[in-house]
C-alpha cells in the first residue's frame, strides 16, 4: 500500500517549493511544477548546483499570481496571465523557446543572486519530452524538470 505523506509543488526550477493539500495532474506533471526557470545571460538554466542561494528563494502560487520571496528583498509578484516575449533557452541538452517574465523579475533575481539572470516560463507550444533513458518507449511530456 502506498500513502502520500506530503505533496509539494516547485513552480521555479531549483527554488524552494511549497506544500499543497491537493494538486491537479496534467500531462507534464503537477500543475505549475517547474513551469518557470532561471537562466543566465546566454539563456542557459541555472540551478542550486552552481547557485546554492536559490534554495532561499521561496515560491507560491496564489490565485493568478506567482509569488517569489527572498531574505532581504520584498516579495515579487508575477501575474500568471503575463505573456512576455519569446527567448531561446537551454535546459540540459534541450534547446527551446520560453516566455521572458520581464525586467522587474530579472532585476529582482539578479539583485538577490548577484549576477545577471532572467526568469522564464515554459511555453507549452514548444513541447519537451522526458529523456528516453528514463522513460523508455513512453513519450512523457515535461517542462523544466531534469529527467
Amino acid at each position: 500500500m502506498v500513502s502520500v505523506v506530503s505533496l509539494h509543488v516547485h513552480p521555479v526550477k531549483s527554488c524552494r517549493g511549497y506544500a499543497v493539500e491537493s494538486a491537479r495532474l496534467e500531462a507534464a506533471g503537477l500543475e505549475h511544477d517547474r513551469e518557470w526557470m532561471i537562466v543566465d545571460a546566454t539563456g542557459r538554466f541555472v540551478t542550486q548546483r552552481e547557485l546554492p542561494s536559490l534554495a532561499l528563494v521561496g515560491t507560491a502560487i496564489d490565485g493568478r499570481v506567482l509569488h517569489l520571496s527572498a531574505p532581504g528583498l520584498g516579495r515579487l509578484e508575477v501575474p500568471l496571465d503575463r505573456e512576455g516575449p519569446s527567448r531561446p533557452v537551454v535546459v540540459w541538452d534541450d534547446r527551446l523557446n520560453a516566455s521572458d517574465e520581464g525586467d522587474v523579475a530579472a532585476e529582482w533575481l539578479s539583485t538577490f543572486l548577484g549576477r545577471p539572470l532572467r526568469l522564464v516560463r515554459f511555453d507549452a507550444r514548444a513541447g519537451r519530452l522526458s529523456d528516453p533513458r528514463w522513460t523508455g518507449a513512453v513519450e512523457a511530456r515535461t517542462r523544466f524538470s531534469d529527467g
